[in-house]
């Protein structure tokens, strides 16, 4: 079983080449394999993709967040790991005040 993770952001931007055409590729080909790439375009066929905020302790949330995001979407962690992200980086914003 393979298991794959797109970020589909690159897409809103018009490339010549590199990882947008690239992520295009597989797009386009995932899903004769099985693979439902709905997940990752549903937002940006529906306009509905958004930018952070700007935020207190950025690089903090960052290094908290990617891996455990990560974790998830390659399903090697389950979506209920999150609450205990979500309680540091409560944590850590009652600290930033």
């Amino acid at each position: 079983m393979v298991r794959v993770a797109v970020n589909v952001e690159q897409l809103l931007h018009e490339a010549p080449g590199g990882i947008g055409r690239y992520t295009a590729e597989l797009l386009r080909l995932l899903p004769a394999q099985g693979v439902d790439v709905t997940p990752f375009t549903d937002q940006v066929k529906n306009g509905t993709t958004f930018l952070f905020p700007v935020t207190n302790n950025a690089a903090d949330v960052v290094a908290l967040m990617n891996p455990r995001m990560d974790a998830v979407y390659i399903g090697s962690a389950p979506v209920s790991s999150l609450t205990k992200l979500n309680k540091q980086l409560n944590d850590l914003f009652e600290v930033a005040e």
